[in-house]
C-alpha cells in the first residue's frame, strides 16, 4: 500500500517518488472501476506533473531553473573559472550580473513554492490551523531582466492573505505552489465524495496548509463550493498569467453570480466567464533558441532532453487550443455511483495518460519505469545530475554529490567513485554525473584545473 506521507512529486525534475505502491497494478481499472489507494495518490501527485508540462507557469518554472540555471554556470565557468565558484561566495566584479542574476532566480523559485516556514509553523500552532483576517492585491517590488539584449521592465502582482492564530506570520502570499496543491487537493476530494475510493488516510493527514488553505479562503469570501467547481477554478487558476490574483478574480466573480451560477454547470459556467491562457509560444520559441544554442556548443545531450520535453509542452499547447478542459475532462462526469459513468471517468484518465505519459518514477532508491521506451526516463537522469551539479555550486567550489539526494536515489549506472576527478576517463562517459559534468563545460574542465 501507498506510503502517503513518502509520494510526491517533485517540479521541474519531473519525477515522482512512489514509495509502497504496487506498480502492477497501477494502471490497471478494477472490476467495478473504482480506484484503489495507490491509485488515487498517484493521480494526486500525477496532476502535479501535468501542471508542470501544460501550464504556462509550469513551463516557466522549468525554462528558469533549468536553461537560465544552466546558463549561468556555464558563463560563471567561462568568466571566471573555478575562483567562480562557490557562488555563494563569488565576489568577481567580472561575475557580479550573474551572481546576482542567480540569487534573483532563486527568490522567484522561493515566492513560487509553497511556503515551506509558513507550513511547519502552521501545523505546530496549538490549533494546527490559522484563520483569514482580510485578502487583497499587493504591487510587488519593480524588476528588470534582460532579453536577447533588450531590458525588459515590470512589477509582480500578488494575492496577500492576512491572518491571525500564529505566532510569528501574520501574512503571506498566496503561491504557485499552494493553488497546484488546491487543485490536487481538490481532487482529493472528488474521488472521495464520489466513492471512486476510500482514501481517508488522505484526508485525515492533509495538512491545514497548504491543502485545506481554500476552504479557509471560501469561508472568508462567504462561498460553499462543490469539489467539481473548485477543480476547475484551481485548474483555470493555474492557467492564466498571474494565477495567484487570477483565483482571486474568479472567487469574487462567482461571489457576485451566486452559488446557483456555477454550481448548477460548473464547465459551463467557468467557460462562459474565463478563459485558458496558451500563450507560451514565446517560451517555447526561447527553448527553441537554447536547443540551438546547445547543438552550436556540442552539448548534444542538453539539445536532446530539452527536445523530449518541449514536444511535451507543444503537445499540451495544441489540446488545450482544441479543448481547454481536456485535462479535467474526467471530473466532468456525473452520477459515478454508475458503473458506466465510473468507466468513462477511467477511460478519461487514462486517455489523458496515454497522451502524456506518467513521468519518471522512484521506489525506495531505484528507479522504475512503465514506459514502452526508456528513452525518456534516461534522459530525466540526466536532468537530474545536471540540476544536483548546479546546486552543489552554490556552496562547493567543485561539485559534489550532496547527502539529500544520496538519501533519494542512486544513479542507475552502476558507476563507482563518479566524484573523484583523479579517476575521470577520456570519453566515451558512461555515467550520469560525467555526462552532466559534461554538459555544463565542467568535465574536461575539473581535468584540466582540479588536481
Amino acid at each position: 500500500m501507498a506510503d502517503i506521507n513518502d509520494i510526491k512529486y517533485y517540479p521541474d525534475r519531473f519525477y515522482i517518488r512512489v514509495n509502497g505502491c504496487n506498480m502492477n497494478g497501477l494502471f490497471s481499472p478494477k472490476d467495478d472501476f473504482t480506484l484503489s489507494l495507490d491509485q488515487a495518490v498517484f493521480i494526486h501527485e500525477y496532476y502535479h506533473y501535468l501542471t508542470n508540462i501544460t501550464t504556462f507557469q509550469g513551463v516557466r518554472s522549468f525554462f528558469a531553473a533549468f536553461c537560465d540555471m544552466m546558463k549561468i554556470v556555464v558563463n560563471l565557468t567561462n568568466s571566471g573559472g573555478l575562483a567562480s565558484f562557490p557562488i555563494e561566495k563569488n565576489t568577481l566584479p567580472s561575475c557580479a550580473y550573474l551572481t546576482q542574476y542567480w540569487r534573483d532566480e532563486k527568490e522567484i523559485f522561493k515566492e513560487d513554492d509553497i511556503d515551506k516556514r509558513l507550513a511547519e509553523e502552521t501545523e505546530n500552532a496549538p490549533s494546527h490551523r490559522f484563520e483569514i483576517k482580510g485578502i487583497e492585491k499587493e504591487t510587488g517590488k519593480p524588476y528588470s531582466v534582460v532579453v536577447d539584449g533588450k531590458e525588459i521592465k515590470g512589477c509582480r502582482e500578488y494575492l496577500t492573505i492576512d491572518i491571525e492564530g500564529l505566532q510569528q506570520t501574520t501574512n503571506f502570499h498566496l503561491s504557485i505552489g499552494a493553488l497546484d496543491e488546491f487543485l490536487s487537493a481538490s481532487i482529493d476530494e472528488f474521488i472521495w465524495e464520489n466513492n471512486l475510493a476510500d482514501n481517508r488516510q488522505v484526508f485525515n493527514k492533509r495538512y491545514f496548509y497548504p491543502y485545506l488553505t481554500f476552504d479557509a479562503i471560501l469561508e472568508y469570501l462567504g462561498l460553499n463550493l462543490g469539489c467539481r467547481s473548485k477543480i476547475l477554478i484551481a485548474y483555470y487558476a493555474l492557467h492564466s498569467k498571474n494565477p495567484a490574483v487570477a483565483f482571486y478574480d474568479m472567487l469574487q466573480q462567482v461571489k457576485k453570480d451566486g452559488y446557483d451560477a456555477i454550481e448548477q454547470n460548473p464547465a459551463e459556467y467557468m467557460e462562459k466567464h474565463f478563459s485558458i491562457f496558451v500563450g507560451y509560444d514565446c517560451l517555447i520559441n526561447e527553448i527553441d533558441k537554447f536547443i540551438e544554442e546547445a547543438k552550436a556548443q556540442k552539448r548534444v545531450l542538453t539539445a536532446h532532453l530539452l527536445a523530449y520535453y518541449q514536444d511535451r509542452f507543444i503537445t499540451a499547447t495544441a489540446f488545450l487550443k482544441k479543448d481547454p478542459l481536456f485535462f479535467v475532462c474526467p471530473f466532468l462526469i456525473d452520477n459515478l455511483n454508475d458503473e458506466r459513468n465510473r468507466q468513462d471517468f477511467w477511460i478519461g484518465f487514462i486517455r489523458i495518460k496515454t497522451c502524456f505519459p506518467e513521468p519518471l518514477m522512484i521506489q525506495g532508491k531505484d528507479f522504475i519505469t512503465t514506459r514502452p521506451s526508456e528513452y525518456g526516463a534516461d534522459l530525466t537522469v540526466l536532468v537530474l545530475a545536471i540540476y544536483e551539479i548546479m546546486e552543489s555550486l552554490e556552496k562547493n567550489q567543485v561539485a559534489k554529490r550532496l547527502d539529500h539526494y544520496k538519501n533519494k536515489y542512486d544513479f542507475p549506472d552502476g558507476v563507482e567513485n563518479f566524484e573523484d576527478v583523479s579517476a575521470f576517463n577520456d570519453p566515451p562517459l558512461t555515467s550520469y554525473w560525467h555526462k552532466a559534468l559534461n554538459e555544463l563545460g565542467l568535465y574536461q574542465f575539473y581535468r584540466d584545473n582540479v588536481k
